[in-house]
């Protein structure tokens, strides 16, 4: 045999010489000899390579015929299950996809609650369970009664319906009650149904839980021959009401169809419906409900994989759609003796029948019937049923209405709920003006309180901006005739979200639809205008005082629409809407302009978020006034008591004939959360011809404005001019000195102009200019400028310089020095004046702030000299920027930034945290929480910004936003990229959790059209909708990734690389209507949507180009949904779960299910590392998920593995190392470049104002860097506000007396402890994550807090009794123990507010009188803090100052400039250039966004980069350096074409590389092995062949 094989390796020549010479000769049968042995050899060889290198379990399928038995176990739990309502149908496959539900089964209930008990088998074995057993295996199944004393039986049928008997040798079981019994069974191989037994017709039986462990011995047997396997055939087709039910036959399951496709087909044959058989079985029917009569066909397909379908003969029935009943909306009189009636139409109707009384009266087509001949003064009944001709058939008769006779017409009056948002479920109406004299609107959903709450659901929005949602209470009235309408309006409730609720009256010229109208409204909503304070009026003067109500009462107007535009923006033709659209509100109550909310009986979605600035005696009653005349419309305000009144004209009567030319529609509104009742309603028509004359329209005048907007503060003598005026005009600007810099600069209305640029001289330069303003300019219809005369003015700008390029300016809570370390500045200056190449060290502590951060524009960086912030690499904590709820937190609008190592918390509502406006920026290790709306966001400085000049090219790297929160909850996203943000923009390795709305927020809309390509990658959404203490759950979006918005009307191919959403409320991953190609790769979705009850994929309004590649959906609430390419992923589909395998995109449409059926990814043994979810959001999840580097670490939780490592997302932290100094050796007089000025020009004067310089100092120095205050006054310094807040406090037992926070804790180890200990707590816009126990009774020596005043002064507490039913008391102690004061009783149930008036300076103590308290914050609010050498260590800094520093120092350096410098030069930085342009999103040939250049990044949370290389190297001994993290940028990419897809592998969360398969993780899936072992099979014969030519070469030598 071996001389035969070696034969196949001789050559031509050989054989045929062989052939010649036989028989052999001596010589040449050794040469055979020698040349089989080599072969023999060389093939053994190749053998013992393969098997050496063949893993174990393969050699033992080789060489033995039996495959190890494999043994796994199947579980349900009933009690797991989730319902809304008793007996809510379940169906689909449970138990890992092992399981199939079939028939009836019912989840049910324990009394009185939805807690799930057990499920209920329909009787008579219509209803169970279905499982298949390839092997052998054992069932334990728990079982009960339907109730208490009923018997249920059960039994377990196997394929042919025979019962199965159990361990007990029982077949039939009956059980009572509902404790459950268990009932064991071993089982051979077949298919086998848990049922209430056949025979037992009293009542089914329930199922509690099942385990089934299956023991597989070997591969599952061949399936039946599909060519034997009997067509399907359908049974009689019946009619039955409005359904139709189609009886089949035909074997779906292991041995049969994979499914069985049922159509319904029109008679013209076009495809009406489907419905889909998979459940294993041989008969069924399945149900249609047409929606229009017709005859249908009806024909059945089954599928097997690789196999010809196979179909059944067709089968037809006539169908007669029932007829709906007509609902009457109206019966109105219209005067002697007749009454009108109006109803709802009826499909398929031909007629309408009208009764009076129960008699039928007359037919008629229409929808409206007058009855005359009726008695003045009698009330009649009328009703409705509609008539159908072909086929013949006739309704049920309406709902009887009944109305009254009168001499006098009554009004017609209708109801719509339409447009934006708008949900009937949520909306609803009550009342009628003629029968009742007033009727009752409702926008919102109600508790059984009949209230708004945070779990209320809303029906539409006020937009004004774009087109509205509302229900609405109307009358037509013809376009030729004027009207008055009046009304009382009663406000009954109303609930802020986001400033779209609303209510009023409406005059409009469009009835439902999309909410695209022209009209105009009086409306109490949102409400913003200009102020003049000196005239005390409105103006259109926009330097003025800008008021924002939050709920105020103004007159809207919507105008431009007509029906040549109007489909193009009801597309949302964003060049259309800009050019046509307008939306203006003017306000009616103007006596309030410091109010942010006039109108009161409002509801809060937060208790702990109150609404701000409300007015005192806040308005429930009002009277609104819509009238048209000759002149126009007349919106009108009026007070109740008729006190005051205000009305808004617009000057075009027929302004609401543009769209519908028929009829006006006017009535009562509202909208999102709003309800309120509209009385005393008057209402009357006119001829126009009988009414006055038009009143001629006044010419508005609209404010001339022109200024700069260019930085008046610069670091650098380049500089450039940025001016913006309201109308066309020209500018000339000259030095001090009277030279022209620019003549007749052309200056473009409301644009942003660059018209010229300077030098700057060290100090202040002042410039002059001349504004001119265009004498022919009009900025709209009948409106002039108020002023055509030339604007003279003067502009400052102050050039001051702090140190040389590449040296770091020192910035502290409170201080405003020269920015050395021993003089730090402070942060308002240093954005202010810092140069190109400098760096700005934030020294720990927290940084209590009352007015914006603002990076003006023009302060920027280079490429080359980038700008940095970062924290202090020496602090031992991160800086922290509080902004107290009083202002937005930082509007960064610099170029070429890097930002590192702080935090940013606490902007005023609907403030966000960080705005990001510049281009090139980066911001690294931020992190921003708790703040009044989103986190992070990216998007223009100004509204006049187009899109050149939106922020692009920025870089969000290892930032982590969190617990941010609107008062609405609504709004406030964890990070955002929308509205007006540019190219380029990338989020890397970032964590958005325990946001109000959405993780990640794209949106896009129409008035501003598409946003550049955001791409977001290798990051984490967990828990978004809902903030970490169980608030605001569903009241915004929910999401985790938003991709977009406004249905697919401004596409942008936005791309998601390597990330994971994680119970979410809503979606995981979703378009949001975004219509782009957009590329989604590597990522994993997990339980979200519960709240809302949406999936963990929505991607069906996108475009069919997207991509979506290594998907893994898990856990999954509803189906996910694709439109798009697809590859490589798992998704979840009418309660399957498909896998798409392999690198062959499969074209997906929405609904598809392709791609094999496989269990719920949580449940495949082995598929992910982990799935056991330890992550707390109430501590810190950085703290839990990222490493040192802030890279993310989720350790191994829902990230792949095996042969599964090719889908979802991994992270990892292989990044480069290197080195940053940072100059600390830089002294006073080296930092100032101008000379101090007489005119004391310093924010120093203020420093007094916060609380880090105020302490006492008498010529010692503090021992903490806070009280370093620069005096040695002996007399005490004014007081501060002092704050000691248990958040910031290190949690443990204290034995001995410590400072915190300017406070002295009082505890000794002799039974007079204090423990600060973790718990949470929200009270008063506050959150507390831990307490200060005082455990019982306190002194001034133990159990107390000591504080000092420095005179009047009041103190307040937050705090609770620690025993939950014993109310307690706190006293306040002065030095000498006697009790001053004592609180009211604290309970244990809530926090409540202690306060304490304190009227002289000296030390008091606070302390329980009797028992434990809890406390968990104090202020004082004239205090002086107290420090010693057991100052406490804190997480936060200890002291908040009362104000914060103004924006301008007030004793300036002088304007010339010092010597040069005599120390040596800052420190040498990096070379390393920052991140330029990160790419934007994949192409064909990429799918992966790279940087252009390599991007810095820091190695933990103190390092202070620098990306800028400073002009010498150091020689300073203080240089400090730290470690910080350079993110790797991969040379290769992903590759996507349309015959294959190669992929690249990576690990690390900041790479720029889709991670894949470790190098060191081998795959273990059955198709990669076999194609090794191919491979080196053929290899070894190559050796083996080999062999035979090497041979031959040496015969021939």
């Amino acid at each position: 045999m071996c001389i035969s094989f070696g034969l196949i390796f001789c050559t031509k020549n050989e054989i045929l010489s062989t052939k010649a010479a036989c028989p052999f000769s001596k010589r040449r049968r050794r040469v055979m000899k020698k040349m089989t042995r080599r072969r023999i050899t060389a093939l053994f060889m190749a053998v013992l390579m393969v098997v050496g290198i063949l893993p174990l379990s393969m050699l033992t399928g080789i060489f033995s015929s039996k495959v190890a038995a494999a043994t796994k176990t199947y579980s349900f739990d009933a009690t797991a299950l989730t319902t809304e309502k008793d007996k809510e149908t379940i169906s689909g496959k449970v138990a890992d996809d092992y399981v199939t539900v079939f028939g009836t089964v019912q989840k049910r209930v324990k009394k009185d609650t939805v807690t799930v008990i057990a499920t209920e088998l329909a009787k008579s074995a219509a209803g169970g369970y279905e499982f298949t057993v390839t092997g052998t295996a054992t069932a334990k199944i728990v079982i009960s009664s339907t109730g208490g004393s009923n018997e249920s039986q059960f039994t377990l049928i196997d394929a042919k319906g025979d019962a199965v008997a159990s361990k007990d040798g029982k077949s039939v079981i009956s059980v009572t009650g509902t404790t459950g019994t268990e009932v064991n069974y071993e089982l051979e191989a077949g298919t086998y149904k848990m049922v209430s037994a056949k025979e037992f017709t009293s009542r089914g039986v329930r199922v509690i839980s099942f385990d089934i462990t299956e023991t597989t011995s070997g591969t599952r047997p061949p399936r039946a021959d599909w060519a034997e396997v009997a067509a399907p055939t359908l049974g009689d087709v019946k009619v039955n009401g409005g359904k139709i039910t189609v009886p089949y036959t035909m074997s779906v399951g292991y041995d049969g169809a994979d499914e069985l496709v049922v159509s319904m087909k029109d008679s013209k044959g076009n495809v009406v419906k489907t419905e889909t058989v998979a459940a294993t079985g041989t008969s069924g029917e399945v149900v249609f409900a047409p929606e229009i009569s017709d005859e249908y066909t009806f024909v059945a397909v089954a599928s097997r994989k690789d196999c010809e379908d196979k179909t059944c003969e067709a089968k037809k029935v006539a169908f007669e759609l029932p007829l709906a009943t007509p609902v009457i909306s109206s019966v109105t009189s219209k005067g002697d003796g007749k009454i009108e009636v109006v109803w709802s139409a009826v499909k398929e109707a031909s007629s309408y029948n009208v009764y009076v009384d129960g008699n039928k009266v007359d037919s008629t087509k229409e929808t409206s019937y007058t009855v005359s001949g009726l008695t003045v003064g009698n009330e009649y009944s009328f009703a409705v049923e509609a008539v159908r001709e072909t086929p013949a058939g006739i309704s049920s008769k309406s709902e009887v209405k009944k109305g009254t006779a009168t001499a006098d017409a009554q009004r017609a009056w209708g109801y719509v709920n339409y447009g934006n948002g708008a949900s009937d479920s949520n909306a609803a109406y009550t009342g009628d003006l003629n029968e009742d004299g007033q009727v009752t609107l409702r926008s919102g959903s109600l508790n059984k309180e009949g209230k708004f709450d945070s779990k209320s659901s809303n029906n539409g929005k006020i937009v004004p901006a774009s087109f509205d949602g509302l229900n609405f209470y109307y009358t037509a009235v013809p376009v030729t005739q004027n009207f008055t309408l009046r009304a009382k309006v009663s406000v009954k409730q109303w609930m802020y979200t986001n400033g779209q609720e609303g209510f009023g009256i409406m005059a409009t010229d469009m009835l439902g639809g999309s909410g695209w109208n022209n009209s105009y409204m009086a409306i109490a909503s949102k409400v913003e205008y200009y102020w003049n304070e000196e005239l005390s009026k409105v103006t259109t003067d926009t330097t003025k005082t800008k008021v924002s109500q939050t709920f105020g009462i103004g007159s809207q107007e919507k105008s431009g629409i007509t029906k040549d535009n109007i489909e193009k923006i009801k597309a949302n033709d964003t060049a259309t809407i800009k050019s046509d659209f307008s939306s203006k509100m003017y306000p009616l109550e103007q006596r309030y302009p410091s109010s942010g909310n006039l109108v009161g009986n409002y509801c809060l979605k937060d208790p702990s978020k109150p609404l701000s600035d409300v007015l005192d005696n806040c308005i429930t009653e009002m009277y609104l006034t819509i009238q048209k005349n000759n002149t126009g419309y007349f919106v009108t305000y009026e007070s109740v008591d008729g006190s005051y009144s205000m009305t808004k004209k617009y000057y075009d009567p027929s302004a609401l004939s543009k769209i519908d030319e028929e009829n006006v529609y006017v009535g009562f509104f509202t909208s999102r959360f709003a309800e309120a009742t509209f009385s005393d309603v008057s209402f009357s028509t006119s001829d126009p011809a009988n009414d006055p004359p038009a009143e001629e329209k006044p010419i508005e005048e609209l404010v001339t404005n022109a200024s700069f907007n260019s930085k008046s503060a610069t670091g650098t003598s380049e500089y450039e001019f940025g001016f913006t005026a309201n109308c066309d005009g020209t500018l000339t600007i000259r030095d001090s000195e009277g030279n022209d810099i620019v003549t007749d600069a052309p200056i473009a209305a409301n644009t942003a102009a660059k018209p010229a640029t300077t030098t700057l001289n060290i100090g202040k330069n002042t410039f002059s200019y001349v504004f001119t303003p265009n004498a022919d300019y009009i900025p709209e219809k009948d409106m002039v400028m108020s002023s055509y005369e030339a604007i003279e003015g003067t502009f400052t700008v102050t050039y001051r310089t702090y140190g040389v390029e590449g040296q770091s300016l020192y910035v502290a809570p409170g201080k405003y020095g020269v920015g050395i370390k021993d003089d730090p500045m402070s942060i308002y200056d240093a954005v202010k004046y810092v140069q190109p190449g400098q760096t700005i060290v934030l020294m720990e502590g927290t940084y209590y702030l009352d007015k914006t951060v603002k990076i003006e524009r023009g302060v920027n960086g280079t490429a080359d000299l980038p700008i940095q912030m970062v924290a202090d690499p020496e602090a031992s904590s991160r800086p922290v920027l509080d902004f107290q709820q009083k202002c937005a937190g930082m509007v960064l609008a610099g170029d070429y930034w890097y930002f590192q190592g702080f935090d940013v918390t606490n902007s005023a509502d609907k403030q966000k945290g960080i705005q990001l406006s510049g281009k090139h920026c980066t911001m690294d290790n931020i992190n921003t929480y708790h703040n009044g709306n989103t986190g992070l966001q990216i998007s223009r400085y100004l509204t006049t910004d187009e899109y050149d000049m939106w922020p692009a090219y920025d870089l969000i790297l290892n930032c982590t936003s969190y617990g941010n929160a609107d008062a609405g909850f609504e709004d406030a996203d964890g990070f955002a990229a929308k509205l007006t943000c540019g190219e380029g923009n990338v989020f890397d390795g970032c964590i958005s959790y325990c946001n109000s709305d959405d993780g990640w927020d794209l949106y896009a809309k129409p008035a501003t059209g598409s946003i550049g390509v955001v791409t977001i990658r290798n990051c984490i959404a967990y828990g978004n909708g809902k903030l970490s203490d169980g608030s605001g759950e569903a009241a915004g979006d929910m999401n985790g990734f938003k991709l977009g918005g406004s249905n697919g009307k401004v596409p942008t191919p936005h791309v998601v690389l390597n990330c994971i959403a994680l119970n979410n409320g809503a979606c995981g991953f979703t378009d949001n209507g975004n219509g782009g190609a957009l590329t989604i790769m590597n990522c994993t979705s997990v339980a979200n949507g519960k709240y809302a009850k949406k999936s963990n994929f929505t991607f069906y309004r996108s475009s069919s180009d997207s991509m979506y590649m290594g998907l893994v959906s898990v856990d999954d609430t509803d189906s996910d949904k694709f439109v798009g390419k697809m590859l490589n992923s798992i998704y979840f589909n009418s309660k399957k779960y498909y896998r798409i395998a392999g690198m062959i995109p499969t074209v997906m449409a929405n609904g598809n299910k392709k791609g094999d059926v496989v269990s719920n990814p949580s449940g495949i043994s082995g598929m992910f590392i982990s799935t056991n979810n330890t992550i707390d959001t109430n501590k810190s999840l950085d703290s839990q998920i990222r490493n040192a580097d802030g890279t993310i670490n989720v350790k191994g939780l829902y990230e792949t593995t095996g042969e599964y490592a090719t889908m979802g997302a991994h992270f990892g932290a292989a990044n480069q190392i290197i080195k940053v100094s940072v100059n600390t050796n830089v002294k006073e007089d080296e930092t100032k470049t101008e000379e101090t000025s007489s005119s004391q020009e310093t924010t120093k004067a203020t420093e007094t104002t916060t609380k880090e310089t105020q302490a006492p100092t008498k010529a010692t120095e503090a021992t903490t860097k806070e009280t370093q205050a620069p005096t040695e006054a002996t007399t005490e310094a004014a007081g501060q506000k002092l704050i000691l807040n248990a958040n910031n406090m290190k949690a443990e037992t204290i034995k001995s007396s410590i400072y915190a926070d300017g406070f002295k804790i009082n505890a000794s180890s002799d039974d007079g402890t204090v423990t600060v200990d973790g718990n949470t707590k929200s009270y008063n816009g506050k959150s507390f994550k831990q307490r200060i126990k005082l455990g019982g009774a306190g002194t001034t020596a133990k159990r107390s807090i000591e504080f000092k005043t420095a005179g009047a002064s009041t103190v307040t507490v937050y705090a609770i009794s620690s025993t939950k039913d014993k109310e307690r008391k706190l006293q306040l102690i002065d030095k000498n123990g006697k009790t001053v004061a004592t609180s009211a009783t604290i309970g244990g149930t809530s926090l409540v507010t202690v306060t304490f008036n304190i009227k002289e300076a000296g030390e008091y103590y606070i302390a329980s009188t009797s028992g434990g308290i809890n406390v968990y914050y104090v202020e004082v609010s004239n205090g002086i803090a107290l420090t010693g050498s057991t100052e406490a260590p804190t997480t936060e800094p200890t002291q908040a100052p009362t104000e914060a520093p103004t924006e301008e120092p007030t004793q300036a350096p002088t304007e010339a400039p010092t010597e040069e410098p005599t120390t040596q030069a800052p420190t040498e930085a990096p070379t390393t250039k920052p991140t330029q342009a990160p790419t934007v999103a994949p192409t064909t040939e990429s799918t992966q966004a790279a940087t252009e250049q390599e991007t810095t990044k820091t190695a933990g949370s103190t390092t202070a980069p620098t990306q800028a290389p400073t002009v010498k190297p150091s020689q300073a001994d203080s240089t400090v350096s730290a470690d910080v993290k350079k993110p790797e940028v991969g040379a290769d990419e992903e590759k996507i074409t349309n015959s294959q897809v190669e992929t690249v592998s990576s690990d690390t969360a900041a790479s720029a590389k889709t991670p894949e398969v470790a190098a060191d993780e081998t795959k273990t899936g059955d198709a990669s092995h076999m194609m090794m072992y191919v491979i080196i099979f053929i290899s070894a014969l190559a050796v083996f062949a080999g062999s035979a030519v090497v041979s031959k070469r040496r015969r021939v030598k």
